[in-house]
């Protein structure tokens, strides 16, 4: 996929286009993957900016990293683990971690989860890229301090007509209300069909903690792009509601979530993504 000229640029979604030449530089995952099985995926976090008349360049910059872990459980839902790192200011992070059940629905609805986020301070090295490469030999771990009074940890659950978080007051639901969190979307966009036959409705739990009604989420179309390992057809689902920008995910035929995308921030699947060492 080459959006290096305006005409290329303007056909393709922005979703898309944002990230020019980028994708031929991706090697893609080639093993089966079962979006219903055990996996964890690494994705490299992206501060974005307008798709202007000079193309795609200076569009982006790296800013982070994230990582999706998943384990089945045996009553048909799922255990998710999450750990994000995201560049806010010059030396400033901020590190977020959960926990969380879910149910195996469409729209993997939450069921309970342990949130926390903490902003660091003192700085992990990066580079002229703000590629955060050999963090854990380079001390970040002594170095990246946590600031005072920063850190913000919760627990919750979701009741039949409440969603409960501890410390704070319920939040009544409707009854039979759809709920869905942001992390979860993650997982859910990669076993719906391509091609949903009706848009499903909804409500966002955004970090488990903000609730963001009328939502929707449909199929948006699907189109080839080149990376390393060559064309691979992915297919689109977008969401939007109140409290948002059109937020695009795509994926490939066998489900694997590649690029996820909304306002001003993307994710990009890479395997190669120093997580791990990020928050060790």
């Amino acid at each position: 996929m080459g959006a290096t000229d305006t005409e290329q640029a303007g056909r393709l979604p922005r979703s898309i286009a944002i990230w020019g030449d980028e994708p031929q530089k991706i090697r893609l995952p080639e093993e089966p993957f079962d979006p219903n099985g055990a996996w964890s995926q690494a994705y490299s976090v992206y501060i974005l900016g307008p798709l202007h008349d000079k193309g795609w360049r200076g569009a982006f910059r790296s800013a982070g990293a994230l990582r999706l872990e998943r384990a089945p459980r045996d009553d048909g839902g799922f255990d998710q683990t999450g750990r994000r790192v995201e560049q806010m200011i010059s030396k400033t992070w901020l590190a977020t971690a959960w926990e969380a059940t879910y149910d195996g629905d469409a729209l993997a609805a939450p069921r309970a989860w342990a949130f926390s986020s903490d902003l660091l301070s003192g700085g992990a090295p990066v580079d002229a890229d703000f590629r955060y490469l050999d963090i854990a030999q380079q001390g970040y771990a002594e170095r990246a301090l946590p600031m005072a009074d920063a850190k913000y940890a919760f627990s919750g659950r979701r009741e039949p007509e409440a969603i409960v978080n501890e410390g704070a007051a319920a939040r009544p639901v409707a009854p039979g209300e759809a709920i869905a969190a942001n992390w979860g979307l993650f997982d859910a966009v990669q076993r719906l069909d391509a091609d949903l036959a009706e848009p499903l409705s909804f409500a966002v739990l955004e970090d488990f903690d903000l609730y963001k009604p009328g939502h929707t989420l449909r199929s948006a179309g699907s189109l080839s792009v080149t990376f390393a390992n060559g064309p691979v057809q992915l297919h689109c689902f977008r969401q939007i509601g109140r409290g948002i920008l059109p937020y695009e995910y795509w994926v490939t035929d066998a489900g694997r979530l590649v690029f996820a995308v909304g306002g001003y921030q993307g994710y990009v699947l890479n395997p190669d993504e120093p997580i791990g060492e990020m928050l060790s």
